[in-house]
This record gives C-alpha cells, sequence and structure tokens, in this order.
C-alpha cells in the first residue's frame, strides 16, 4: 500500500463574490470555476499497488481453510486436500496427527462448533456427577429452612432453577432476575441460592452455579399462601 498525494486546491481562492455565491447557492460550488469545485474533494487516498510475497498464515480449521476451500460437494479427493497449516477440526490437532482424516475433513464449522459442545455438555455432567454432595440436611432453625417454608419459596425455587437450566449459570444474572420478577431485595436472591447449595440441588462448579442431574423442578407451583398445608407438608 501506498499512500499518493492528490493534487490540492484552494476553494476559497476566488473573489468575495464567488465565496457569498457558495454560501448562497450550494447546489452551484463557485459557479463558473470549474477548478474550485474539482478542488473541494482533494485529499490523501491510498492506493494499492501489490504485494511481494503472500502472507504466512495463521494455524486453522479445514473448513476455514484460504488455500483449499471446503465445498460440501466435493469429492473425497478434493475435501482431503489441505495446506500445511491446516488442523482437524474434530481432533484439535494438526492434519496429520489426526487418524480419521477421511471421515474428519468435511466437519464444517456448524458442525464443529456443535460437537464442541455436545463434548463440554458431557464433561460438565461428569464433574457435576463426581461433586461431592452438600451433606447433612439443614437444621431446623437455619435460614435456609426459614425460607423453604416463606410462601414464596416454591416460586423462587422454580425460577432460580429455570434460569440457572435455560438462561445461564451467572450468580449476578440470577440475583437481578429474582430481583426483577418478585420485586424483592438483593439480599433474598442470595438466600435463594445458599438453600439450594444446602438442599444439594445446586453446585458451584468452574465459579458458576449448576442444578444438579437429578433435580428434579416440575411444573411452575401455585400461588399459595404462608398458611398453606400443602407447602408446609411438602417442606417437612
Amino acid at each position: 500500500l501506498r499512500l499518493r498525494k492528490r493534487p490540492v486546491g484552494s476553494l476559497f481562492d476566488t473573489s468575495t463574490a464567488q465565496a457569498m455565491d457558495l454560501c448562497t447557492n450550494p447546489q452551484g460550488i463557485c459557479q463558473g470555476d470549474e477548478a474550485a469545485a474539482s478542488a473541494a474533494d482533494d485529499d490523501d487516498e491510498v492506493v494499492y499497488v501489490g504485494c511481494k510475497r503472500r502472507a504466512n498464515p495463521l494455524p486453522h480449521a479445514r473448513h476455514d481453510c484460504p488455500e483449499f476451500e471446503l465445498d460440501p460437494g466435493d469429492g473425497d479427493a478434493s475435501a482431503r486436500r489441505h495446506c500445511s497449516h491446516c488442523w482437524c477440526a474434530v481432533c484439535g490437532t494438526p492434519v496429520e496427527a489426526c487418524t480419521s482424516w477421511g471421515a474428519h475433513c468435511r466437519t464444517t464449522a456448524a458442525q464443529a462448533e456443535a460437537l464442541a459442545a455436545a463434548k463440554r455438555a458431557a464433561e460438565t455432567k461428569a464433574k457435576l456427577q463426581a461433586a461431592p454432595a452438600a451433606g447433612a440436611p439443614p437444621d431446623a432453625s437455619s435460614s435456609a429452612v426459614a425460607l423453604i417454608l416463606d410462601h414464596r419459596w416454591l416460586q423462587l425455587r422454580f425460577d432460580a432453577l429455570s434460569y440457572l437450566l435455560h438462561c445461564g449459570q451467572d450468580e449476578d444474572g440470577l440475583t437481578a432476575t429474582l430481583v426483577g420478577v418478585h420485586e424483592v431485595d438483593a439480599s433474598l436472591p442470595a438466600r435463594v441460592v445458599s438453600a439450594l447449595r444446602a438442599t444439594d440441588e445446586v453446585v458451584d462448579l468452574d465459579g458458576k452455579l449448576h442444578v444438579r442431574p437429578g433435580a428434579e423442578i416440575g411444573p411452575p407451583p401455585p400461588l399459595l399462601g404462608p398458611s398453606s398445608r400443602p407447602l408446609h407438608a411438602w417442606a417437612s
């Protein structure tokens, strides 16, 4: 690339009358003076003049290869082609280290992302299943039990577990959701998380909150009052 200087002219090297005409008649920039009009857009410009050599590409998946574009309609021989920087999108290794290149060479970006997501989900599930239990149930006089006996608990529990399963695993996001939905102080969502930890329904894993496999959410609970017998029977 080179920076080329275009000829520079002055828009205002005209008479006072012409300058006034520019203000009163912007459609005809200094009428009668084509040189001044063409100078209005004088500026520097970048001109592509070619390159001496091709840049050395970074390692990339086969489907992102700039040298051998992957086309679903290509035959096996064409799909197997690769440059020296290609990696297998399935194995996560250079092509030379892939033992199933004949099958992996056609992997698209969407397929690679789906495989990676499934792998992450399986790893997370294995870690959750191996996570130690919370221990003994919370004491009857604990704040967790007091919240569980609260008439709002079933709905708070349902909303919290639904958020963690379908929206995200961050405690800040869960807190903001419960505060917004239930119009409560931020201290209550913190108590909800503590109660879910105490009942072993939520596990902290790698800085995120996860619903332990096997936890039953059930359908949205009915609106119950503080003296509801079914609620106290469930909590006991």
